[in-house]
């Protein structure tokens, strides 16, 4: 049976009695849960509760990117929190969803996927997605050349964030290197709920038995404006796809499981919520973030689809003072070939890293990757992580990208994320020269970083592409009009090569 991981295709066992009976014995010991102690400490972390396991901290070689012809007025133009917006198919083509900020209200195609045949250098636009503008964003799982894509909708207008979700099958064609779409469904439908709700930062995951769930934040309509109220109230909700007749795996049918995770509430205008589901040998679990805290709960594949799911463990929340946007929300995950989770955030400036362990059934305590102050006493700023899974002629490694200010600093393990070592520093070329965007110099006031999840390299060197977003002058937009800003968002490519 295929079933996905990451953005990765795998095979999966048949189901063991014994393995789903350890499965359910222990979903009632998660409300329990309490982290395991971690060995080892660093003094040169910032304080907190979690242990430093620190990567080796070592002088690494600068390396410079080439700009390329992406451009937006949007933050969120190529990476956006917990969601999965670039894929590497089987001819080793890149792809990557980009929104390019228009429209800012009402229904459009913001959302573009563009294709690059040598790692990101250059790019083809290839087609958009209907019904979406500044406010969407998307996730998708590839598999083979199939691509389910979920995305919010900028269909509701008047300057409200969410919209309807939607749900779209693009087909690879590998002689052409061209993508075709199929026929949307939707899985939440914003304009016809008289409950006056919308939905937004949506991830979906399909299970053994071709169950589609797809995870999103619904929040009440307002117009958003992250400092004036009304704010929105928000949760995080689950619908499910089947795909069984007389449904199709192009158009599945949708059904809202009618259940919520975490608090229902306002955070003065700040939605503060991701959820992200992910495969497991028998069912699914969800970590999902609500404010300052992350929080983890699964399900067997035989419930049924209403039915609640294991009581949620907290395993992991901030320290005060909390950040009033949580940089910890913007997380990435990957998961392996045992099902081990690999799972990257940020918090207090700082990179951190936690897996859950498949075998039996745990998550691990967080370790500080890249503290907040460098040995030499100089800050770090460490956002929008991204990890990936490469496998090359070095084997199977792990690397972590984080923005720190306008560099990105990559992090390298060789052995299953048990060590990571600093191994690479990337910098755009003009660094030196920075200013403010008004005056069209590059800035990077909202920097973000996009990897594949998943990359295999049969290359010597070894090469990853690593995008990421700055700014590059003036746009003339009006800052006020959320998520559009006055500057002209580009994208910096950067070929990594791993091993050096």
């Amino acid at each position: 049976m295929t079933g996905i991981r990451g953005n990765t295709v795998f095979r999966t066992r048949p189901v063991h009695q014994a393995r789903t009976a350890r499965l359910a014995a222990a979903l009632a010991l998660l409300s329990a849960f309490a982290a395991p102690a971690c060995l080892g400490s660093s003094t040169s972390c910032s304080s907190s509760s979690v242990p430093c396991f620190e990567a080796t901290q070592a002088t690494v070689p600068q390396s410079g990117g080439s700009s390329v012809p992406l451009q937006g007025n949007v933050d969120r133009m190529i990476s956006y929190r917990h969601q999965q917006h670039s894929w590497q198919t089987a001819d080793g083509y890149l792809h990557l969803m980009v929104n390019t900020g228009l429209p800012f209200d009402g229904g459009g195609n913001g959302l573009t996927l563009y294709t690059s045949a040598n790692n990101g250098q250059t790019w083809t636009a290839d087609l958009s997605l209907a019904n979406s503008g500044s406010f969407s964003t998307s996730d998708g799982l590839l598999v083979g050349n199939t691509l389910d894509l979920a995305y919010s909708g900028n269909d509701v207008g008047g300057g409200v964030e969410g919209g309807s979700i939607f749900y779209v099958v693009l087909t690879y064609n590998p002689t052409l290197h061209t993508w075709s779409a199929g026929p949307s469904t939707s899985v939440y439908a914003a304009s016809s709920n008289s409950a006056q709700y919308v939905a937004l930062n949506p991830a979906i995951v399909v299970d053994a038995q071709n169950r589609i769930w797809c995870a999103y934040v619904r929040e009440t309509l307002v117009a958003y404006n992250p400092n004036t109220p009304p704010y929105p109230t928000s949760n995080i909700r689950m619908s499910v796809g089947t795909t069984a007749a007389p449904a199709s795996p192009s158009q599945p049918s949708w059904q809202d499981t009618g259940l919520t995770f975490g608090t229902t509430d306002s955070n003065t205008g700040n939605v503060e919520r991701s959820a992200r589901p992910v495969l497991m040998q028998n069912g699914i679990g969800m970590i999902y973030t609500v404010h300052q805290s992350f929080f983890w709960s699964l399900r067997l594949n035989t419930w049924s689809v209403n039915r609640q799911w294991s009581a949620p463990a907290s395993i992991f929340t901030e320290s005060p003072p909390y950040d009033s946007n949580p940089y910890s929300s913007h997380f990435s995950e990957v998961e392996d070939s045992s099902n081990n989770i690999h799972l990257a955030f940020c918090d207090h400036q700082r990179l951190l890293y936690m897996t859950f362990a498949a075998a039996n059934l745990y998550w691990n305590q967080p370790r500080v990757i890249m503290p907040a102050t460098n040995t030499d006493g100089s800050s770090t700023s460490a956002t929008y992580p991204k990890i990936s899974l490469v496998q090359s002629s070095l084997g199977s490694l792990l690397e972590i990208f984080v923005n720190d200010d306008e560099l990105v600093r990559g992090y390298q393990s060789t052995n299953n994320g048990s060590t990571f070592t600093y191994a690479y520093l990337l910098a755009h070329d003009n660094i030196t020269s920075l200013g403010d965007p008004s005056n069209g110099t590059d800035g990077f006031n909202n920097p973000r970083v996009e990897t594949p999840v998943a990359w295999t390299s049969s290359t010597t060197p070894v090469i990853v592409p690593v995008l990421q977003q700055y700014e590059n002058g003036s746009s003339g937009a009006s800052s006020t009009n959320f998520p559009l800003n006055d500057v002209i968002n580009q994208v910096m490519s950067f070929q990594v090569t791993l091993g050096d």
